[in-house]
């Protein structure tokens, strides 16, 4: 049987940083990403290696990356990498050094040349990065259920009508992507192409990657929320029930509220994570005649008695409980977790961008 090629370096790459990610006590979850992983870059035709066998991938983890001379390391690695090494404290002294000594061989060639002026041009990149690391973020956990994929966009805003995250786009077959302003659409020369140009060129390449990481698994995790709410309802509506597809006539019409199974689905998330919400229950009359269950800030099912809510109520408890203990739930919990992990080192990456002396890189809106 022939034996496989080594992997590349670009692939050890790919493993180091989902170790980094995850963990290293976590073999599986690190090997389940690597797969999808590899098999989303095969897709996008960016890596065509074969997915290296279990122990493979154990000596990349465990040994390769000790192999390395530490010089390799800090100037190849991200620094959220390092701490797989063994010598994590000679690297960070090591990579401390490096930029003492590129400060002192910048400050000598800054006294040959023209102080730096910082243009109109590179404070509104300051600016854009700053806003970009605003846009990265989810939906409130109530706002990720999606109950119908009608083509177009939506954007999402807590209960009290603040926007949530970046634009959400639903194609016409329903797959979800997630929008920033980084894509620079519209006309051309629009300055979020010039920040993409500008990262690209002033050696923050990596972070491109991540927010590319980002978008196609927040998608992910969208849609992942709705086909969890498609099943609550789906049980729901088994009998005769009928479930709106949003909360407008909240006060007109008895029956169950999209709230119903939203909280249900998000309780089911929270608990997966291990903070379950924990609501109080509150009936509320409305009107002589029209009385309202709340479930926390949520209305969620609308009756004639007082004495019908309590029907609703067992039922609500008794989904939840259910559901929390679901598969679904947990894969959900731990998509969104890593999307947090993602965004937060994309976070620090656009601060040091903005917060630079310099602002690095340069595009085609750049003064010459």
């Amino acid at each position: 049987m022939p034996r496989r090629p080594e992997p590349s370096f670009s692939l050890k790459q790919i493993v180091w940083d989902i170790t980094a990610t995850i963990g290293t006590e976590n073999f599986s979850a690190i090997y389940r990403e690597l797969e999808h992983k590899l098999r989303q870059l095969h897709k996008d035709e960016e890596l065509y290696e074969e997915i290296p066998d279990k122990r493979t991938v154990r000596r990349i983890i465990e040994l390769d990356i000790q192999r390395l001379p530490p010089e390799a390391v800090v100037a190849k690695l991200p620094p959220h990498v390092w701490h797989l090494r063994d010598d994590y404290e000679a690297i960070i002294q090591l990579a401390t050094e490096n930029i003492e000594t590129n400060q002192q061989v910048l400050g000598e060639a800054q006294t040959k040349q023209k102080p730096y002026e910082e243009t109109d041009h590179k404070k509104k990149m300051r600016e854009l990065a700053k806003e970009l690391i605003g846009e990265i973020s989810l939906p409130w956990i109530m706002g990720s259920f999606i109950a119908e994929l009608k083509p177009g966009q939506l954007v999402y805003a807590d209960p009290r009508g603040h926007r949530q995250g970046p634009p959400i786009v639903i194609a016409e077959n329903g797959e979800i992507s997630v929008e920033l302003s980084l894509e620079g659409r519209g006309e051309i020369g629009h300055p979020h192409k010039g920040l993409r140009s500008h990262l690209e060129t002033g050696g923050f390449s990596g972070v491109l990657d991540k927010i590319r990481d980002w978008r196609k698994g927040g998608g992910q995790y969208l849609k992942q929320c709705h086909n969890l709410l498609a099943v609550v309802m789906g049980e729901i509506q088994g009998g005769k029930a009928k479930i709106p597809n949003d909360d407008v006539e909240l006060n007109k019409k008895a029956g169950f509220k999209l709230s119903f199974p939203v909280t249900i689905c998000g309780d089911a998330v929270e608990t997966a994570s291990g903070h379950p919400l924990g609501f109080l229950y509150e009936p509320e009359a409305l009107t002589n005649s029209l009385w309202l269950l709340r479930y926390g800030a949520f209305g969620i099912y609308l009756a004639q008695t007082k004495k019908e809510l309590e029907r609703y109520q067992r039922m609500h408890k008794k989904l939840m409980a259910k559901y929390a203990s679901e598969p679904a739930a947990k894969d959900i919990a731990e998509l969104r977790q890593k999307l947090y992990n993602i965004r937060d080192q994309i976070y620090r990456q656009l601060q040091v961008f903005g917060d630079m002396e310099c602002v690095p890189g340069h595009c085609e809106l750049c003064p010459h």
